[in-house]
């Protein structure tokens, strides 16, 4: 399940926290098995953001029950990245960098793309592709 919210006003960022409770097996993706807060910054003039949950076991019953509470928040200098975002990279590289080098090798981000993307690209592809994402010729993506 995917909640999704955009932000359409033109000047004003905004911080949205969305506190899940009576959650049934489900979790949310990208976060400690027992945080039950998720947190979105939307960025002024159309940002977006997601927040995914996904079940534990597959093929049993789900459901939750939330709230959410939205607050405007100070703009960002320029260059900075969104924290959201950066928590969210942060999370993947944790969960697929599985030698903790700090980078993800071929192997390792394969195992991201057919996590997430495997409707979209094919093992072949991602090989033929590698190179394009491996900018430096390091062998690997930090």
């Amino acid at each position: 399940m995917c909640i999704y919210f955009q932000n359409n006003n033109p000047s004003q960022s905004f911080k949205v926290t969305v506190g899940f409770k009576e959650m049934k097996n489900l979790s949310i993706k990208y976060q400690k098995a027992d945080e039950t807060d998720a947190h979105v910054e939307l960025d002024s003039g159309g940002g977006t953001a997601a927040i995914i949950l996904h079940p534990i076991e597959d093929g049993e019953t789900t459901g939750f029950q939330f709230n959410m509470s939205m607050e405007p928040v100070q703009g960002r200098p320029a260059g900075e990245p969104n924290p959201d975002i950066l928590r969210w990279v942060n999370s993947i590289w944790e969960q697929y960098d599985t030698d903790g080098n700090g980078t993800l090798d071929p192997d390792e981000c394969w195992v991201f793309i057919k996590d997430h993307m495997a409707r979209e690209i094919n093992k072949a592809d991602y090989k033929a592709r590698w190179a394009q994402m491996d900018t430096d010729g390091s062998n690997s993506l930090d």
